[in-house]
């Protein structure tokens, strides 16, 4: 395991999380389970992009969305526009506007979006060897913790599953980097023993807006309870009433 005392975390914007995780994201393997539909990816590009914007450079690897999906859905964090509304193009001129202020801003900043094909799986070695791209092209020394996110590989099984995470954890030890992986299923068995953290973004009501993050350190602690709210775009820390 990589020495958390050496690096700086990569903040979340969401100081309840930074501190469930004590200060951020270390260098380390990290697991981001739940349901379809609960908003494990835009949780992740909420995360990316705030790394991104700070300086931090990123590494978002996607199975399932395509490009014009994934600009919708960072241009959504950055604007009034709902992502799904930019990628159905139900857009006004004001939107259009809106981009265009964003648009220049956004292509600064250090973050790479990789699509990997359906069927073809990723080692160890292809994530070392993508986060040494990204330092090289950012211009990052090796010992500056960056962020890869892994979004929804598509595996055969468990075991496969399994693997990954095992590979996750090699490259996020090799490499000293904070290595974020959002399997497809819901299941947190096959990476509960790598992973330095389990997070489990749980919506109950599908019609509500009202989210829940749990924070594992292993599947047997108690975790530690993150309520959130989200609008289909923006997850935010829900504030005590």
């Amino acid at each position: 395991m990589t020495d958390t005392c050496s690096r700086e975390p990569i903040l979340t914007p969401w100081p309840s999380l930074n501190e469930a995780l004590g200060g951020g994201l270390y260098p380390g393997f990290y697991a981001l389970v739940g349901k379809t539909g609960a908003g494990r990816t835009q949780f992740a590009m909420q995360a990316a992009l705030a790394a991104a914007k700070a300086g931090t450079p990123v590494w978002f690897v996607s199975w399932q969305s395509g490009p014009f999906e994934l600009g919708s859905r960072l241009l959504g964090l950055t604007t009034d526009i709902r992502w799904p509304d930019l990628v159905q193009g139900r857009v006004s001129m004001d939107d259009l506007r809106q981009i265009g202020e964003v648009s220049v801003p956004l292509s600064g900043i250090p973050l790479l979006c990789d699509l990997v094909p359906r069927q073809d799986p990723i080692t160890a070695d292809d994530i070392i060897g993508g986060i040494r791209h990204v330092r090289v092209t950012e211009g990052t020394p090796d010992d500056r913790n960056v962020l890869v996110v892994l979004d929804s590989p598509t595996l055969r099984d468990s075991a496969a599953l399994k693997q990954m995470a095992l590979d996750a954890l090699v490259a996020a030890g090799a490499a000293n980097a904070a290595v974020l992986l959002i399997p497809e299923t819901d299941s947190i068995d096959a990476v509960a023993d790598p992973a330095r953290y389990v997070l489990s973004l749980v919506n109950e009501h599908r019609t509500s807006h009202e989210v829940h993050l749990d924070v594992l350190v292993s599947p047997d602690d108690r975790p530690h309870r993150i309520d959130l709210l989200f609008d289909g775009t923006t997850f935010r820390e829900k504030t005590p009433a």
